[in-house]
């Protein structure tokens, strides 16, 4: 293999088990722009990095109302224990698409879904726990 497909390859592809179950799993890959390329390019820090992980996948998994309950855990102990989280503001990497696009490519149905990311996106937390209540409260 040369220098430039060793490159291109994920450094866990064959380690765990076929590749893009690892690399680019379905329910992180929707719409053209992956999850983890958003949560890098906005340098979200950890617990919000993990409330958009957790709000991008809930359609596309099984266990939707879960995935909710654990973006809203990570939400109220970034707002709780984290010093900086009333100034924390999202900084848009140039080569990443902003709110607005991302949530044309991801096409999340779901309104109050698409409220969540971009109430974390413009750091208006307590509205994003407000909504993740509702949307919790009112799945089955």
């Amino acid at each position: 293999m040369s220098n430039s497909q060793q490159s291109s390859q994920s450094p866990n592809s064959g380690r765990f088990g076929d590749g893009e179950s690892v690399d680019h799993p379905k329910h992180y890959t929707f719409g053209g722009i992956e999850v983890i390329d958003v949560i890098e390019g906005w340098d979200l820090p950890f617990h919000l990095a993990n409330v958009i992980k957790y709000v991008s996948r809930a359609p596309y998994k099984s266990n939707f109302k879960e995935d909710l309950q654990k973006a809203r855990w990570y939400l109220d102990r970034f707002i709780t224990k984290c010093k900086y989280s009333k100034t924390f503001k999202v900084n848009v990497s140039p080569d990443v698409p902003d709110i607005a696009k991302v949530l044309e490519a991801w096409k999340i149905q779901d309104l109050e879904l698409s409220s969540v990311i971009e109430n974390v996106y413009f750091s208006r937390y307590d509205r994003a726990i407000e909504m993740l209540s509702y949307i919790i409260e009112r799945t089955v």
